[in-house]
């Protein structure tokens, strides 16, 4: 078998690959940073008859239940994640069929060092929209609230859950 496999370095509204030659699009913790109807669009003129897009996210309820959603001030208001309404109705645009919708959830168990580095370097995006006051002040909340909501500092943990959204575009 050849390998076809290359990198296409474009806007995802507008890839230059060939219409119907792709089999697979997957996007991994991602969806919701791209422009939704010109990329839903475009990967439905690059898939294959009975192609497949894999969509795997963070709903906004599932947003919520994390510990910066739970713990850092107005970290919802400012996170772009999708609701999952949104995520599992591609269907709006013809030529897609939802065939499956799928929870993944795990324990995480970190230290607060290791938290308290992530936020500080603003290791989710979210936490970059932030202006610099308004950041540091709902870091040092953060931090208060963390320290007050867990026994062992050295071991947090929490539920880490994710959704996977298969469709296939349909012929």
């Amino acid at each position: 078998m050849k390998n076809t496999s290359y990198w296409v370095f474009a806007p995802s509204y507008e890839t230059g690959l060939k219409s119907s030659s792709v089999t697979l699009v997957t996007t991994f913790n991602s969806f919701h940073h791209l422009p939704i109807e010109g990329t839903v669009e475009e990967i439905k003129r690059v898939l294959e008859p009975n192609g497949y897009l894999a969509i795997y996210s963070r709903t906004k309820d599932q947003e919520a239940e994390h510990i910066w959603g739970k713990h850092f001030p107005d970290y919802l208001d400012y996170s772009q994640v999708l609701d999952r309404e949104v995520l599992g109705g591609l269907v709006k645009y013809d030529g897609y069929k939802l065939i499956e919708e799928k929870d993944f959830s795990f324990k995480r168990y970190v230290p607060f060092t290791r938290v308290y580095e992530q936020t500080k370097n603003k290791h989710y995006s979210t936490l970059a929209l932030y202006d610099l006051g308004d950041f540091e002040r709902a870091f040092d909340v953060f931090v208060k609230n963390v320290k007050r909501s867990y026994d062992d500092l050295e071991t947090i943990t929490y539920e880490s859950s994710y959704t996977l959204f298969l469709y296939k575009k349909e012929s």
